[in-house]
């Protein structure tokens, strides 16, 4: 389900006043944990159940490795995670599993990567609250939403048409026109990325959760290490604190 579908907003129209009328914290994050499956197996539910391997696998062991002490099994457990969490990556989306009866999912693997990305560190306790949100926060939730999809739809779609036109047939238009191209295509895949993320952290700012800022001006960096600092910030954060 994509933010920028119609879908997506009817989906939101039932999910928000069934959340606010539950009366438990218990019950809303059960409620939150059944829509986001449903959110992310809408565009094919037998995809739901790698995620449910993935988070069964990650929870055995991260309760196990809360409990545990010895540095080897730790590092075991760590690594039994890496395998299985990389190996359903590998195995599904490049090595074309299931290519014969998913001919184009083969090819469009489900993505959870437009951020943000948060930790668990930092969204545990959000989770752990009261899930009421403020007036402020339906406020800015409401901004973040319609800002990121004038980005999104009226930004990064409209160059995106150009762009596609433009480099489908680079042997039709002049330098200047190529030039033209490039400047499209950064705007576009920046308005592409801060606008989903500026949708996901304005929708979860409706629930009561506050998710980081992952894009901070990118474009104003003085060199390419605070472009890359300032960049999907929750991903380049990750990247450089484990790899």
């Amino acid at each position: 389900m994509l933010f920028n579908s119609f879908i997506f907003f009817i989906f939101l129209g039932i999910v928000l006043p069934i959340f606010y009328s539950l009366p438990s914290k218990t019950g809303k994050n059960v409620f939150l944990l059944l829509a986001s499956y449903f959110f992310y197996g809408y565009w094919d539910w037998r995809f739901c159940s790698l995620l449910l391997i993935s988070t069964d696998v990650d929870l055995f062991i991260g309760k196990t490795l809360h409990k545990q002490e010895d540095e080897k099994v730790r590092k075991r457990l760590l690594t039994l995670s890496l395998v299985s969490n990389l190996g359903i990556l590998a195995v599904f989306k490049y090595f074309n599993f299931f290519i014969d009866s998913f001919q184009t999912l083969a090819t469009s693997f489900p993505q959870l990567v437009a951020g943000p990305i948060e930790r668990a560190a930092a969204l545990l306790p959000e989770l752990s609250i009261k899930l009421s949100p403020s007036k402020e926060q339906i406020q800015q939730g409401i901004v973040l939403i319609i800002s990121g999809l004038f980005r999104k739809v009226l930004l990064g779609d409209t160059a995106g048409r150009y762009v596609d036109n433009i480099f489908e047939n680079m042997e039709a238009y002049h330098s200047v026109e190529l030039i033209c191209g490039l400047v499209l295509f950064s705007i576009q895949i920046y308005a592409d990325f801060s606008g989903y993320s500026r949708v996901a952290r304005g929708t979860s700012k409706l629930l009561g959760v506050e998710l980081m800022k992952n894009f901070e001006h990118p474009y104003l960096s003085r060199n390419i290490s605070e472009f890359w600092r300032r960049w999907h910030i929750s991903l380049s954060s990750w990247l450089k604190d484990y790899l």
